[in-house]
C-alpha cells in the first residue's frame, strides 16, 4: 500500500466511514458497502469526495494530480465533462470565438486545462470568483 492510500484509509476511517481504498487507473477507488456512508461522499455534487482529493493531492504532490472514485461517480464526471469540452471546442472552432463553460469545481476545470493542452490551436484560461468560477476556451491568438 502506497503512503498516499494509507493516509487515505486513515482519513476515512476516523470520517467515521467503513470504506476500502483501492489503486484506480487515475488514483484510487474508495469503496463502500454502507449506502449512507456513499450518501456522504457523493453528497452536495461529491463536495466530500472533492475535498478529500483536494487535500490528498496536496498532502502528497505528484507530477501526477490523483483523482478519486467511488461507485462511478468520478468515471461518470469525467465522461460529461469530455463531452462538455468536445461540444465548447467544436463551438469555439466553427464560430472563432470564446466559450464559457458553466462555473465547476477546480479539480475539473483543471482536467479540461490539460485535455485542452492537446488542441493547438485553443487556449484556455479560468474566470470568476469561486464557487461561481468557470473555464473559458478560445481560439489561440497568432
Amino acid at each position: 500500500m502506497t503512503d498516499s492510500q494509507t493516509w487515505l484509509v486513515t482519513v476515512l476511517e476516523q470520517m467515521g466511514l467503513a470504506a476500502t481504498v483501492a489503486p484506480w487507473a487515475q488514483g484510487f477507488e474508495i469503496v463502500t458497502n454502507n449506502p449512507q456512508d456513499s450518501e456522504l461522499l457523493l453528497a452536495e455534487q461529491a463536495q466530500t469526495l472533492d475535498a478529500l482529493q483536494a487535500v490528498l493531492n496536496v498532502a502528497f504532490a505528484s507530477d501526477t494530480y490523483q483523482l478519486l472514485e467511488h461507485n462511478g461517480y468520478r468515471q461518470q464526471r469525467l465522461t460529461a465533462l469530455q463531452t462538455l469540452l468536445d461540444t465548447a471546442v467544436a463551438a469555439v472552432r466553427q464560430n472563432r470565438s470564446p466559450y464559457k463553460l458553466p462555473p465547476l469545481p477546480a479539480s475539473e476545470r483543471r482536467y479540461l486545462h490539460t485535455l485542452a493542452e492537446a488542441f493547438g490551436d485553443l487556449d484556455t484560461s479560468s474566470e470568476g470568483k469561486d464557487p461561481q468560477r468557470y473555464l473559458v476556451i478560445k481560439p489561440r491568438e497568432s
